[in-house]
């Protein structure tokens, strides 16, 4: 499935794999729509500024169409605290990593992240309130995964005894 964030004509193209494994049986298509996104993705949330709003603790689903997708999810916090990330992945290797999830400030600077091939989650201090993105890309063009995955963000005015980023420097 796919969400679109505007009405407009949408096409559905089929096509052979690879002309090595070609079949030419007849195959059927269904399509649906609705008007109600539920819990997926929009397309096109590939930048910060086309990034998908996630709401404290709910699970937006997406995948990735191809290596190269990127899909940026947008996390508002109103002042410093915590910001988890869970990520249901489609695939359940320790092996290979499919995914590289990683949690972003609003200037880009990457907070903490993670390559799996399997459910993960981690977590970030931040010190202001503010906007913070969670991007979900391919670790490798040769691993792509397809498969939906679920990503959620769950955040916190606590911070207890977990550092706080970016304190990078002296």
């Amino acid at each position: 499935s796919a969400g679109v964030d505007a009405s407009g004509s949408y096409y559905v193209a089929v096509t052979s794999a690879s002309s090595y494994n070609h079949q030419s049986g007849e195959y059927g298509v269904k399509v649906s729509a609705s008007s109600d996104l539920g819990n997926v993705e929009t397309e096109d949330n590939g930048s910060l500024a086309s990034a998908d709003v996630l709401t404290d603790g709910q699970e937006l689903r997406g995948q990735l169409s191809t290596y190269e997708d990127l899909d940026v999810y947008q996390i508002n916090m109103d002042q410093e605290g915590m910001i988890a990330i869970e990520f249901d992945a489609p695939t359940d290797s320790s092996y290979n990593d499919y995914f590289w999830v990683v949690l972003y400030d609003d200037d880009g600077n990457m907070l903490a992240g993670q390559s799996t091939g399997k459910d993960t989650s981690f977590s970030a201090g931040v010190d202001a309130g503010g906007q913070y993105y969670v991007s979900v890309t391919s670790a490798s063009s040769y691993n792509h995964q397809t498969g939906e995955y679920g990503v959620t963000a769950s955040t916190s005015e606590v911070l207890g005894n977990t550092e706080t980023e970016d304190n990078g420097t002296l």
